[in-house]
């Protein structure tokens, strides 16, 4: 999923061609070490789709000549929104087939990393500052809780947190149509980052037990994404409380 200012838009040689996990093998009934090759994979993966987005974050705040680009060409941001679109259903369709899985995997990350940083032109470096480091802080205590409690079952969060999604939304197309208002707007955007600092509960423990070994890639999207979203949400909270 990835988000704008004001709207919401939702988007729903390898070793594991070679010896993929049996089907229906969960990380939880794997061994200690493929259990931990997994994590380690994903969290590598995740970091560096992170480090990607900062980079391109920094770079189109210092640099005037990339302001001047993205400022005279608006059409880039919607091509990066519809090739992220397209990278992703095509990730999920060849998640196993490399070395299309790490090209199209690096597509995604560069075009949401694009659309990212044209998205924080529109906040003061305070607020994207400050937005960065609480989402930093939110994302490793909820990681750090869920690996305490990784053996407590968080599966009911699925269902929950897709109902929540459903009314985020609906309420995302309302808001193409009518403002909220002042308190409405943060209470909106503090409703979207509780829904995504959950899903980031939730995608951990499923990292942590519930996925097979072979699809690391989908698992590293989920949680790129969730944080990314916290993220853009605690920007619209933090600009919204700035105005009040």
């Amino acid at each position: 999923m990835t988000t704008t200012e004001n709207n919401t838009y939702i988007v729903f040689s390898n070793d594991d061609d070679i010896n993929p996990a049996p089907e229906g093998q969960k990380l939880e009934d794997c061994s200690n070490k493929t259990r931990n090759e997994f994590i380690i994979k994903v969290y590598s993966v995740v970091c560096l789709q992170l480090l990607t987005s900062l980079i391109f974050g920094i770079i189109t705040y210092t640099s005037k000549s990339v302001q001047d680009y993205v400022l005279s060409s608006p059409g880039t941001y919607i091509i990066s929104i519809i090739t992220l679109f397209v990278s992703l259903l095509l990730l999920m369709c060849l998640k196993h087939k490399y070395p299309l899985n790490i090209i199209l995997l690096s597509i995604f990350t560069l075009s949401m990393s694009y659309g990212l940083g044209i998205v924080c032109l529109s906040y003061s470096p305070k607020i994207v500052f400050q937005a960065l480091v609480l989402t930093f802080g939110i994302t490793f205590g909820l990681s750090l809780f869920t690996w305490y409690n990784k053996e407590k079952d968080f599966s009911i969060l699925g269902n929950v947190l897709f109902g929540f999604m459903i009314i985020l939304f609906i309420g995302s197309i309302f808001q193409l149509f009518f403002s909220f208002g002042g308190i409405g707007e943060t209470l909106w955007a503090c409703f979207g980052a509780l829904i995504f600092a959950g899903y980031i509960i939730f995608d951990t423990w499923l990292i942590l037990r519930k996925y097979s070994e072979n699809e690391w890639i989908m698992a590293s999207i989920n949680l790129y994404l969730d944080i990314i979203n916290l993220f853009l949400y605690l920007l619209r909270l933090l600009r919204s409380l700035q105005r009040d």
